[in-house]
């Protein structure tokens, strides 16, 4: 395991802690089961980033929905 910090939204921060927590699961549990879960939509191109210079900032995502 790795422990990383990274910076989000004080509104997701919220949503993590009261997802979390109805589940009755650890926090970076969580974290790590729906990051897995988007790392695999954009590596399977289900999810797509769009992206523009600037030493790249993210613009936008949508999720195709009828990939397999």
């Amino acid at each position: 395991m790795v422990t990383r910090s990274w910076a989000i939204d004080p509104g997701q921060a919220v949503t993590i802690r009261q997802l979390a927590d109805g589940f009755g699961v650890p926090h970076s549990q969580l974290v790590r089961a729906l990051l897995a879960y988007a790392l695999q939509g954009v590596q399977s191109g289900r999810l797509r980033l769009d992206v523009r210079p600037c030493r790249y900032e993210l613009v936008s995502w949508e999720v195709e929905e009828n990939m397999p």
